[in-house]
């Protein structure tokens, strides 16, 4: 399971050693201070009460709040705020309907594209 973590900077070294700590791995930067960090959920969920760790994705996705509103106050980059934005995206959109998903191309009714 992934997870979004935004870090507080000044505490952004004893985090990831947190993160190295529980048998997690970071799998994404987009700064020190926005990753993407992979294992399993209960490990996840101890994150939540590691100082240092200012929003996690789950924050940003169970909220009604826009995500600009939420991010606003961290002060990120550009391109962190961007990278924040698509991962929220990502694991928010609704489920792909394809009508031809999965069938063989030369399938009836299917026409390649």
């Amino acid at each position: 399971m992934e997870e979004l973590l935004i870090l507080d900077q000044a505490r952004a070294a004893e985090v990831r050693a947190a993160v190295a700590g529980r048998r997690l791995h970071i799998v994404q930067e987009a700064s020190p201070r926005v990753v993407l960090v992979d294992g399993e959920a209960a490990d996840l969920a101890a994150l939540a009460g590691v100082a240092g760790v200012l929003l996690s994705g789950a924050d940003l996705c169970g909220e009604s709040t826009s995500t600009e509103a939420r991010l606003g106050p961290l002060g990120l980059t550009t391109t962190e705020a961007l990278f924040v934005t698509a991962w929220i995206r990502r694991r928010t959109a609704p489920a792909k309907s394809r009508s031809g998903d999965g069938a063989d191309w030369d399938a009836p009714g299917f026409a390649a594209p």
